[in-house]
């Protein structure tokens, strides 16, 4: 299995870092094959076109936008969903995790 690369995206990019230390830190432990970022909605674009994502993950604050952004990112097999809000009010970074690798199912 190669490395599967999950991307958390929120309004400016600063909220979703906390959250993505913790997954980053049960990956290293773990020894999973995961590669997790963090983007702002503005930057999201550019990752996306450069970089090879598998699951990309919206933080509530623009989880509006899920539904649209899976159509467009179907074409790129990017599997697009919301984080659910109290996991990401208390950065259940465990919770988060199994979200994503259920999407890569």
């Amino acid at each position: 299995m190669s490395k599967k690369t999950i991307m958390l995206v929120c309004g400016t990019g600063m909220s979703t870092t906390m959250l993505v230390n913790k997954m980053n830190n049960i990956v290293k432990s773990e020894e999973l094959d995961y590669e997790i970022i963090s983007s702002s909605i503005q930057e999201m674009e550019d990752y996306v076109n450069n970089e090879n994502i598998d699951v990309l993950l919206l933080g509530p604050q623009v989880s509006y936008l899920s539904e649209g952004l899976s159509k467009r990112y179907a074409p790129k097999k990017i599997v697009v969903d919301s984080i659910d809000k109290n996991d990401y009010g208390l950065a259940n970074g465990r919770k988060v995790l199994s979200q994503a690798e259920s999407l890569l199912d």
